[in-house]
């Protein structure tokens, strides 16, 4: 069974290293310690068979994805054009009703998929600390980290710790950071757009 190193696996996944290891600790891929020449220690190896077979099968769900993505899209607009026909012909229906009669299944689990996607991202930690912050929480807090203020502003946190270094955004430094209240932010934000 012929083995190699995580740096040839990755290349044929086509992923990073860091990829590899992923797979690794989600269970879809196996590592064996070998002795490799010229080396003290074991080296992590992977059995490119199951390499190759991992690939294949991810070639394989890529493809399936983008098929069924093409059909959704393309059933979708059907769907949309059902949807208004059948709202100007029975102004009373319910729009779930509608709905659930001109949507297909793969249309609406990508909505769902769109949605979800949505949400999560809503949530997304953005102190580090491991707890999720919406940006509706954000825009309670009495004093924001360049992070939080970009997330919550939309102006990225570079220009943001520029604009600080410069004086044209009002902060304070507190312990090794610093931090801006919310209508040091507004002013500021309100002050580039004008």
């Amino acid at each position: 069974m012929p083995y190699i190193t995580k740096e040839q696996a990755a290349k044929i996944l086509k992923t990073s290293t860091r990829g590899v290891e992923r797979l690794v600790s989600r269970g879809e891929l196996k590592v064996t310690p070998e002795k490799v020449e010229g080396r003290t220690r074991l080296q992590p190896m992977y059995d490119e068979g199951q390499v190759r077979a991992l690939a294949a099968k991810q070639t394989a769900s890529a493809d399936e994805l983008a098929t069924n993505s093409d059909t959704a899209l393309a059933t979708s607009s059907d769907d949309m054009d059902a949807l208004d026909a059948e709202a100007a012909d029975t102004p009373s229906a319910a729009p779930s009703q509608a709905l659930q009669r001109a949507a297909s299944p793969q249309t609406i689990e990508a909505l769902g998929q769109v949605i979800a996607d949505a949400l999560r991202e809503a949530q997304t930690p953005v102190n580090g600390a491991g707890g999720a912050v919406s940006v509706a929480d954000l825009a309670h807090k009495m004093t924001l980290s360049f992070k939080e203020a970009a997330r919550l502003s939309g102006v990225p946190e570079s220009h943001l710790r520029s604009a600080y270094a410069e004086g044209k955004l009002r902060g304070a430094k507190i312990g090794r950071g610093v931090r801006v209240s919310p209508d040091a932010l507004k002013a500021y934000v309100a002050k580039v757009l004008k």
